[in-house]
C-alpha cells in the first residue's frame, strides 16, 4: 500500500501507474484519501474474502475455485 498526494500524483503519473499493478495507491487530497488506484486483477483476492464465510454451503469436496465460482454465480442471479 502507498499513499500519495494529488500533486505528486501528477507529477509522477507513470511511476505510480506502474506502482499499483504491483499494490493499491491511495490518492490524498487536502489530507484526505479520496481516490484509489490498483489493478483491477487483483479484485479477484478482494472477492475471495467477500465470499469467505459463505464457501460452507457448498462442502461438497470440490476445489474452491469451483465453489468460488458458484457463489459468484448464485450471487448475480445466475443458475448452473
Amino acid at each position: 500500500m502507498c499513499i500519495v498526494t494529488a500533486t505528486e500524483l501528477k507529477k509522477n503519473l507513470s511511476y505510480y501507474i506502474e506502482l499499483s499493478m504491483t499494490e493499491d495507491v491511495y490518492i490524498k487530497k487536502n489530507k484526505e484519501i479520496v481516490s484509489k488506484l490498483s489493478n483491477p486483477k487483483s479484485g479477484a483476492f478482494e472477492e475471495f474474502l467477500k465470499l469467505k464465510g459463505c464457501l460452507a454451503a457448498y462442502d461438497t469436496g470440490e476445489d474452491y475455485d469451483e465453489m468460488i465460482g458458484q457463489e459468484i454465480l448464485r450471487r448475480n442471479g445466475i443458475k448452473k
